[in-house]
């Protein structure tokens, strides 16, 4: 499945220009209609009044050309009419002075066919066009209403489909991490299994003692230590399992143990790249030092992040091949973290795509894991950045760096 995030909008933006061409388009089409039924008119009302007065105006028979004007101004919705000679002086006027709040003047000249067609005067007279504005008014005023319509429905739509994929993503994140914590569930096991093992030997070799009547205190004294030693190790599994499995948790004042981190993915590294021949391999010169560094954030968080990359690694090997975990401290006030594998990398026409959300080029039954951009917002929000260098057919390195929040030197 390959999902960009932003497509949604894209097709909203789009789907509102759509309309609003097609308003426009509608409206200026029928804009043009009302013009050209208005010019109609004018044209008709001139080639009849032309018709009948031509002849009269030529001889300056003002009764005839009154009486012709009265009988054609039945059949058209002229409003007022001037009748100029060929020296422009006024001949004949009819109708009111006022004029419709809605009309449109016209002027025509006036050909004697008997003449053949000589100007013998000129035609002026305003059209009242409140019947054809106004229907054009109607449509303009729907196509307005239909585009605020779709925009409104548009927006409630984006809005519940944001919701609803807030709330899919939190659900889709929390059900990795239980899925994870039912894989590694025998891990756990194992590694509970051995520190109860020993634990359990020190208690009989204090049985022992005791039943003897030996009162050996050196002896005791170094299964006690050793009893103790083997607690705080269950507890600091306990609690990591225990962290990484919370949903949500206030991360704002929250710092967590680096040290602790690395022993628990190298506990649990063999779960990996279990079933196939691909060599996990840690190495930590912050480890080494012999200082513990505490980091920002949550544990669960950071460990669920480092684990999904590490799978990514694992699924771009497929079944052969390398990966290698290291880590150093830059201007000691930064952890950088470097996972690198020596499989297909990552090719240049998706580099841009892996960290938007959902995106993935696994096959179903390998399933999308927490997503990249998962990844890189809960770096973010820990105050640290994630990015990659890749070439294709010979591997690809992620690093994380994230601020330092203490050191205790031991």
């Amino acid at each position: 499945m390959k999902l960009k995030s932003n497509v949604f909008s894209y097709i909203s933006i789009v789907a509102l220009f759509v309309q609003l061409a097609i308003v426009v388009i509608l409206t200026h089409y029928y804009a043009q209609e009302v013009e050209q039924l208005i010019q109609k008119k004018a044209q008709n009302f001139h080639l009849a009044a032309e018709r009948e007065i031509a002849v009269s105006l030529g001889e300056y028979d003002i009764p005839s050309i009154e009486k012709r004007l009265n009988n054609i101004q039945e059949y058209f919705p002229v409003h007022k009419v001037n009748i100029f000679d060929t020296d422009e002086d006024l001949v004949f006027q009819t109708g009111s002075d006022i004029a419709p709040i809605e009309s449109r003047v016209f002027e025509y000249e006036i050909k004697d066919p008997s003449r053949e067609f000589q100007v013998v005067g000129y035609l002026i007279f305003s059209l009242d066009i409140k019947d054809h504005t106004k229907k054009q008014k109607h449509i303009l005023l729907l196509g307005s209403l239909i585009v605020l319509v779709s925009t409104l429905l548009l927006f409630l739509f984006a809005q519940l489909l944001l919701n609803t994929k807030i709330k899919f993503g939190k659900k889709l994140a929390h059900s990795n991490k239980l899925a994870t914590i039912g894989s590694t569930t025998a891990t756990v096991a194992h590694e509970l299994g051995n520190p109860l093992s020993i634990l359990g030997g020190e208690v009989m070799i204090i049985k022992l003692l005791l039943k003897k009547n030996k009162i050996d205190i050196p002896q005791i004294n170094r299964a006690i230590e050793n009893h103790q030693f083997t607690m705080k190790r269950i507890v600091s599994i306990i609690d990591s399992l225990r962290s990484y499995s919370r949903y949500e948790s206030n991360d704002a004042n929250l710092t967590f143990s680096y040290n602790n981190l690395y022993e628990m993915l190298k506990r649990m590294s063999p779960h990996i790249t279990k079933h196939t021949e691909i060599e996990l391999s840690f190495s930590s010169s912050v480890i080494e030092s012999g200082h513990t560094y505490e980091l920002p954030g949550d544990e669960g968080k950071a460990y669920q992040v480092i684990t999904n990359i590490l799978m990514n690694a694992k699924d771009a090997l497929g079944n052969k091949g390398y990966i290698k975990y290291s880590d150093m401290i830059i201007n000691d006030s930064t952890l950088k973290i470097s996972i690198r594998d020596n499989g297909s990398g990552i090719p240049d026409k998706i580099k841009d795509k892996i960290f938007e959300p959902f995106y993935t080029t696994k096959d179903k039954d390998q399933g999308t894991g927490i997503g990249l951009d998962v990844v890189k917002s809960t770096i973010t929000k820990m105050g640290g950045k994630v990015y990659f260098e890749t070439k294709e057919n010979e591997g690809t390195t992620f690093y994380i760096e994230l601020p330092i929040k203490n050191v205790k030197k031991d």
